[in-house]
C-alpha cells in the first residue's frame, strides 16, 4: 500500500514491561490480525472508526520514522536573545498510515500552513551565517500567555509516559500524592506549586539529591524493582546502591531551621 520506502530494514521491536498484575505491557499497540474493511459490515460506524484508528496506529508502529530538517537560530540583541525555529518535513514515514486516505496526518489536520511557515523560516535561516549582523526592520511587542500556562493532569501523565516512569495503574496515585502532600494546588484544572513544593522541597532536595531525582535514574530504578519482582535481581544490592546515594545527599543537604 505504501511502498518499500516505508518499510524498515528490520521489524520495529518495542520494550515490554509488566503491569501491576504481572501481565506484559508493550509501548506499541496490540491489534488483531484482521483488516478493518473485512469486518466493517459487522460493526457500527463508531466501532469501525475506532478499530480503524487502532489498526492504523499498529501499522504505523512498524513503519519507518518520519524525517524533517530543523534549524534553530539565536539572535543576540543587547541583553536579549531572540530565537527562530523552523522545520521542513522531508519524509512522512509512519504518518502516512495514520489517516484514512493515506495523506499526511499533519496535512489533513490543517498544519500545511504551519509547514509553509516552517519552510519559509528554513529558507531565511539557511541564508544566515554565524556572526552575521542583522538590521532591525520592525518591532512588534506581543505578550503570549502560552509560557504562563501551568501543567494539567494530562501533561503530567504525558511526561511520565514519555520518560518511562510509572505505569497507567500508578499515574492516578502519583497525581494524588503530590496534592495530598501539599506540593501543588489544583486551580482551574492546572497545578500550581505551593510554598512547600516550590521552596522547601525544591531547595532542600536540590542539588543534594539531584542524582536520585534524575529522570533516567528513576526510570532505571523502576526497571531494577521489576527485576526484583521477577526474581532476576538481588534486592539487597539494589537498595544498597540507593541508600549510598541517599546517605551522601543527606550529609550535604541544607538543614531546615
Amino acid at each position: 500500500m505504501y511502498g518499500p520506502d516505508f518499510v524498515p530494514e528490520k521489524p520495529n521491536v518495542y520494550k515490554t514491561k509488566s503491569d501491576c498484575a504481572g501481565r506484559p505491557r508493550s509501548n506499541s499497540p496490540d491489534v488483531d490480525a484482521i483488516r478493518p474493511e473485512s469486518v466493517r459490515p459487522h460493526l457500527t460506524p463508531d466501532q469501525y472508526y475506532l478499530y480503524k484508528l487502532i489498526w492504523n496506529r499498529f501499522v504505523a508502529s512498524q513503519m519507518r520514522r518520519r524525517r524533517s530538517t530543523k534549524t534553530t537560530v539565536d539572535i543576540n540583541a543587547a541583553d536579549y536573545v531572540f530565537r527562530v525555529k523552523g522545520s521542513v518535513p522531508k519524509f512522512a514515514g509512519w504518518l502516512r498510515s495514520t489517516t484514512w486516505d493515506g495523506r499526511s496526518e499533519d496535512r489533513r489536520s490543517g498544519s500545511r500552513c504551519r509547514h509553509g511557515r516552517g519552510r519559509g523560516r528554513e529558507q531565511r535561516a539557511a541564508a544566515m551565517r554565524e556572526g552575521d549582523t542583522l538590521q532591525l526592520r520592525e518591532l512588534k511587542p506581543n505578550r503570549s500567555s502560552r509560557s504562563l500556562r501551568r501543567a494539567t493532569a494530562k501533561h503530567v501523565v504525558k511526561a511520565l509516559e514519555e520518560n518511562g516512569i510509572g505505569r497507567p495503574s500508578t499515574y492516578a496515585s502519583i497525581i494524588s500524592v503530590i496534592q495530598a502532600r501539599d506540593y501543588v494546588n489544583k486551580i482551574e484544572g492546572r497545578f500550581k506549586p505551593t510554598v512547600l513544593g516550590r521552596m522547601l522541597v525544591d531547595r532542600l532536595l536540590s542539588p543534594a539529591f539531584d542524582d536520585i531525582l534524575d529522570v533516567e535514574y528513576t526510570r532505571n530504578l523502576e526497571e531494577d524493582l521489576d527485576k526484583i519482582e521477577e526474581g532476576t535481581s538481588n534486592y539487597a544490592k539494589t537498595l544498597g546502591s540507593f541508600y549510598k546515594k541517599f546517605e551522601e545527599g543527606s550529609e550535604s543537604a541544607p538543614r531546615r531551621r
